[in-house]
């Protein structure tokens, strides 16, 4: 008997349809679509919404908004929220006209003090965010919809937290709305893990370009965050807790997360104790790939929030007081992390999830390598050099090669020592990766050069050509084809620091170089001294003139140390560097690289020269 009923209902809305195709006036219009939302069964709307939606005209669904809900029964919210749902977001802008009168709708929803039915609210509310980015900067638009809100929160409380959150990041200027809902849920524990989820859902999606500066809502976030961090929780809510970490540090400015050192000191810890039990879950058997989301999301807050601490922005009370026991934690989590990569036995980590450790990773080991222990350190290097290695030789970018120069940098710097074949591979890589570059055009690239340059010098070249003296030669002949390939920018410190690492590694390895490998590295030199001329007083100020006279030192003692061990090197060079140096002392007794002035008296006591 129901069924038939049902059908009987149907049967008749379909009449009403063909009635409202017929409509000549608003009223009949309105009469029609009032039947049609009495008749249906609720499960069976959607069988006649494209009837509706072809005869149904924006205009009136404008209309039947400015009738009385209370009276129509919400018809037009129903009819609306079934269009709005049966079309693509492209085609919703087909109802823009009816925004206004759909808030005029609602207020008066929120205002009649009659109990209606949940759907009501959440057809209600699903066509506010369906049509809401269509809204202006009108500040009293803004104001209404958030009365609005706040009146139905008591009736849906988390369908209305998702809401608010969703509008936010439509329109981030419109923060006063969310800040009124957030507001009244940070007073209401059970809706803690709501409002983080709803953030999350929506923020995760978003790509933040330009950080935000101001927020009304951001504390009484913090208070929940805070909240959720020191309760107890189950795993999944734990880790929402730190992915909307992550998420306000991509979106706000550093300025702003400053304002709230405290929590960010909480947010550090728990991140901190968070990684940890993470990965050892993956160790056990749950597959990292699941626990992929909170790792990143833990990597980064470790990465990004100590960066804060240090910077001169932060308050020095605060870290006299903190900043010592946070980097202990932080200390013993990195030391966790590099016992974990230094485990071949170990499952390993997803290609995404490596990603942001090592970059964490990275940030430790440039600013803390002396605190770390070493004996964890030294087995991960390997790894951690192959990871930033293999973009470079995957048509990577200088971003890429950036990176791997920053790792060995540090690296070296700090006295750890890679295994030989990782050293000539950094070597060949960077060689290789700036032979197919044109550096006369990538400034970031020859500021890498020059780092490269400089790490080169401090190899250990006389140990590596007695383990690998084929793949040492072969790194030299690079060099010097790299050298000699005249595609160099303007400044001369990038020549000069080629000629220092060539000298260099002849100086420990005696490799074959021909009379024009060697006229081309004293006309450098020649270059660099002038250019150092002309610019003595820019010393320490000026970055090409201080880079020119680190490399130039390099260089002229590398040769002066050549020239004394082999006389007729000495010999055969002499006319070379007289031609070049016409007149010995261009500093005129003030020459800053002394080895420059002996090579300039060893040479003029030389009249023999051998190569023309």
């Amino acid at each position: 008997m129901q069924t038939l009923l049902a059908f009987f209902r149907l049967e008749n809305s379909m009449e009403f349809c063909r009635k409202l195709e017929a409509a000549e006036t608003a009223s009949d219009m309105i009469a029609a679509l009032m039947t049609i939302a009495k008749l249906v069964p609720q499960d069976r709307a959607d069988d006649i919404i494209p009837e509706v939606a072809a005869a149904v005209k924006p205009k009136f669904i404008t209309l039947i908004l400015n009738e009385d809900p209370v009276e129509t029964g919400g018809a037009g919210i129903v009819i609306l929220s079934r269009l709005l749902a049966d079309t693509s977001p492209e085609g919703r802008h087909k109802y823009a006209g009816c925004f206004q009168s759909l808030i005029g709708c609602l207020e008066k929803i929120s205002k009649s003090g009659v109990e209606v039915q949940l759907d009501m609210y959440t057809d209600s509310l699903f066509c506010l965010k369906s049509l809401y980015h269509l809204a202006t900067d009108d500040e009293k638009l803004f104001s209404r919809i958030s009365d609005i809100l706040v009146k139905f929160y008591p009736h849906c409380r988390e369908k209305v937290i998702e809401v608010a959150v969703d509008l936010w990041f439509v329109i981030p200027r419109a923060d006063m709305i969310l800040a009124e809902i957030v507001a009244i849920a940070k007073n209401e524990v059970d809706v803690h893990v709501c409002l983080i989820q709803s953030f999350n859902a929506v923020g995760i999606y978003k790509n933040w370009i330009e950080k935000m500066d101001e927020t009304k809502w951001l504390e009484d976030v913090l208070h929940v965050l805070g909240s959720l961090m020191r309760g107890k929780l189950r795993d999944e809510f734990r880790w929402q807790a730190v992915i909307s970490v992550q998420l306000l540090i991509q979106i706000f400015s550093k300025d702003v997360l400053l304002a709230h050192l405290r929590f960010l000191s909480t947010a550090v810890t728990f991140a901190s104790v968070e990684i940890q039990y993470l990965i050892n879950l993956g160790s056990a058997g749950r597959s990292f790939n699941e626990l992929q989301e909170p790792i990143v999301a833990c990597a980064i807050v470790l990465k990004e929030v100590p960066e804060m601490f240090l910077s001169s922005q932060c308050d020095r009370h605060f870290k006299d007081m903190n900043v010592p026991g946070i980097i202990d934690q932080l200390v013993s989590t990195v030391n966790f992390i590099l016992a974990f990569l230094g485990d071949d036995e170990e499952e390993p980590l997803p290609a995404p999830v490596l990603n942001y450790v090592m970059s964490m990773l990275l940030s430790y080991l440039c600013e803390a390598f002396e605190l770390l222990d070493k004996d964890l350190v030294n087995p991960s290097l390997h790894k951690m050099f192959s990871f930033w290695e293999m973009p470079c030789q995957q048509n990577g970018t200088t971003d890429d090669l950036a990176m791997l120069t920053t790792f060995m940098q540090c690296v070296i710097e700090n006295g750890s020592e890679l295994p030989p074949e990782d050293v000539l591979q950094y070597a060949k890589v960077v060689v290789d990766f700036c032979s197919n570059q044109d550096l006369r055009s990538d400034d970031k690239l020859t500021a890498l050069l020059s780092i490269y340059c400089d790490t080169m010098l401090q190899f250990r070249w006389n140990q590596l050509v007695l383990i690998l003296p084929g793949e040492v030669r072969n790194v030299f002949y690079q060099l010097i084809r790299l050298l000699e390939n005249g595609q160099h920018p303007t400044s001369p410190y990038v020549p000069i620091c080629l000629v220092a690492i060539c000298l260099r590694m002849q100086e420990n390895c005696r490799f074959e170089m021909t009379t024009s490998t060697w006229q081309q590295i004293i006309d450098e030199i020649r270059v660099s001294r002038k250019f150092l001329e002309a610019h003595f007083a820019d010393i320490g100020r000026d970055n090409d003139a201080s880079q020119a006279i680190i490399f130039l030192r390099y260089s002229a003692t590398a040769l002066l140390s050549l020239c004394q061990m082999d006389t007729v090197l000495q010999a055969s060079l002499s006319g070379m560097w007289r031609r070049a140096f016409p007149d010995n002392d261009i500093f005129n007794g003030l020459c800053p690289i002394m080895a420059l002035s002996d090579l300039d008296v060893l040479f003029a006591g030389n009249e023999t020269t051998s190569f023309a």
